[in-house]
């Protein structure tokens, strides 16, 4: 009688400690794209990591503050040098140019036009990708938007969103790009370029419900195994997304997008992850954030002098079927602040990782107001992104 119920409660004790161990490895091991009954199917899987920041502006003290009366230059490297090396450790970033290189008679807002200096300043920080289409693009005239787009391609830094001639823009129309074995179309729109007239003989990517459609079509059938769009839209100086945003969000998925990333409000507004079907039928993950702030510029107001470094990473993995599994990953970001530093003579800009100086013990040191200031950034940031952060940890966890 003993031995009956011994052995009742070993078996008992047994059950029950292989259902807890599958509840945990459903809830804890696997993501929504991967079914743990699959895991072993795993022939072999390939990673992308993204770093993506907002709007880099340069206005008139920003200008001052980056000539050097010794050479008679420019140099913005000190500026972005507090965050390159995590722009750096990722295998793609992408950074949205909000003025023009025109090569001469630089000025800030509302004609906005750069010195090259900056240009080769993101090239050496570990940029990427430029995104051009915004409504700033037509700053500087036909002549400015193609020196722009002259001194990207010097500095080697790929480009979309706008394009020196329709023949150019027909032949680069989809920026596709290869990497890691992960096959990546990249498209880029704006809302609209301030009332500047656009020449006809060069393209702006402007918003357009039947130019996106056929746009993620085309990507479509090049075989993609992910397809990221960069929108600049949105009404300014708001902490959530419009109506419009909202609307060509759906469109950009409906048709078959992935990764959606937003620009032009000049605050942080919130991200998700979503299991969304498009009108194709396909069920997937589908990552969308309606704005990532300004990353550099001399906003100095509450929520516009700073922004984030969006981060992610995008998975393929190759199953014993011969069939692909794209799973979203590693969804993450650091938040970034312009400290403007006075110095003897003149002032320096520097894009601080937030997190790092918060206890204002780095080599940069700030002053007690601008530290208190950053910190109010990141409070509101932080409480900001609170659902956001809720949304992946609950998407992640669903089996």
């Amino acid at each position: 009688m003993y031995i009956k119920i011994y052995d009742h409660f070993i078996n008992k004790n047994i059950i029950l400690v292989f259902t807890l161990c599958a509840v945990f490895l459903l809830t804890s091991c696997a993501s929504p794209s991967m079914p743990i009954s699959k895991v072993d199917n795993i022939q072999s899987e390939h990673l992308l990591s993204f770093s993506i920041v907002g709007d880099i502006m340069v206005h008139g003290r920003q200008l001052r503050s980056a000539y050097d009366r010794k050479c008679k230059c420019y140099n913005f490297k000190p500026v972005l040098a507090p965050i390159c090396h995590t722009i750096k450790k990722s295998d793609l970033s992408i950074v949205n140019l909000e003025t023009t290189l025109p090569g001469e008679n630089y000025s800030g807002y509302p004609r906005f036009g750069s010195p090259d200096a900056l240009a080769t300043a993101i090239k050496w920080c570990g940029f990427d990708i430029i995104t051009t289409a915004n409504n700033h693009s037509m700053d500087r005239n036909k002549e400015g938007f193609l020196r722009t787009l002259k001194i990207l391609d010097k500095n080697g830094l790929k480009h979309l969103g706008t394009y020196s001639s329709v023949k150019n823009y027909k032949k680069n129309r989809i920026l596709i790009i290869e990497k890691n074995n992960i096959k990546l179309a990249l498209l880029n729109y704006t809302y609209g370029t301030n009332m500047i007239d656009v020449p006809e003989d060069v393209v702006v990517n402007i918003i357009d419900k039947g130019t996106i459609t056929e746009d993620i079509k085309l990507a479509r059938k090049e075989k993609i195994d992910f397809i990221i769009v960069l929108f600049h839209f949105g009404q300014e100086y708001l902490r959530y997304p419009d109506s419009f945003q909202k609307k060509m969000v759906k469109l950009a998925i409906d048709e078959g997008a992935d990764v959606i990333l937003g620009g032009h409000p000049h605050f942080i507004q919130p991200y998700e992850l979503q299991n969304i079907k498009d009108r194709h039928g396909e069920k997937k993950q589908r990552l969308i954030i309606y704005s990532l702030g300004n990353f550099l510029s001399n906003q100095r107001q509450r929520y516009a002098d700073g922004g984030m470094i969006f981060k992610f990473t995008l998975r393929k993995q190759k199953l014993a079927s011969g069939k692909s599994r794209l799973i979203i990953a590693d969804i993450d970001y650091d938040l970034t602040w312009v400290y403007v530093k006075q110095l003897k003579r003149k002032q320096q800009f520097f894009v601080i990782p937030v997190e790092q100086y918060i206890k204002n013990d780095q080599k940069i040191r700030m002053s007690k107001w601008a530290h208190n200031k950053m910190k109010v950034f990141y409070k509101d940031s932080r409480a900001l992104l609170k659902e956001s952060e809720l949304n992946i940890r609950e998407q992640l966890a669903r089996p």
